[in-house]
């Protein structure tokens, strides 16, 4: 998840969205609390397409979007878990 390569990262994040939940979802929510990590869109698309293919009954997919919007450091990833957030409680829906 650390390495200098964009192309690695983010082909480990996308097999994270397909990993068994329990075990890939605190590595993804980890990852989108840390403002430093590079790919934080990213993480939102693994995280969204974990709760569509996965399930999110516990809503917590939905309140690591939330948490991001209120706490969110940058707009571009603020914006990102907004949209998000919106798709997935449509499609849950």
């Amino acid at each position: 998840m650390r390495s200098g390569a964009a192309a690695v990262r983010s082909e480990a994040l996308y097999a994270l969205a397909t990993a068994p939940r329990e075990r890939a979802l605190p590595i993804l929510q980890r990852l989108l609390k840390d403002g430093a990590y590079p790919d934080r869109q990213l993480v939102i698309e693994s995280l969204a397409i974990m709760a569509r293919t996965q399930g999110d009954a516990d809503e917590r997919i939905r309140t690591a979007f939330r948490v991001e919007i209120f706490d969110g450091s940058d707009e571009a990833t603020t914006s990102s878990a907004e949209k998000a957030l919106a798709d997935l409680e449509e499609d849950l829906r």
